[in-house]
């Protein structure tokens, strides 16, 4: 079991380059779901580049191999399960 997981209630805080503090964001949702059951609308809701299921998955390979520095042969499995913290956005 992995006890290093965010937990609903974590928070963290947001600076600039400087070290100033420019907010703090606060965990209000965590889902575990499975490479494979990862949708259209949550690649697109995420935003990378053009949005689309198929960049999403090819850029969030190359970052999980390239952040825990995996050999050429890896590969992502189909039951693969990923943490995605859906983003609130509070525009007051």
């Amino acid at each position: 079991m992995n006890n290093n997981l965010l937990k609903v209630g974590d928070q963290y805080i947001v600076t600039d380059w400087k070290g100033n503090v420019k907010t703090i964001i606060e965990t209000m949702e965590v889902e575990k779901v499975l490479y494979k059951k990862i949708t259209a609308e949550f690649a697109e809701m995420e935003g990378k580049a053009d949005k689309s299921l198929n960049y999403w998955k090819k850029s969030t390979k190359l970052t999980t191999k390239e952040k825990w520095n995996l050999t050429e042969g890896f590969s992502m499995k189909y039951d693969y399960s990923l943490v995605i913290l859906p983003i609130y956005l509070n525009n007051e």
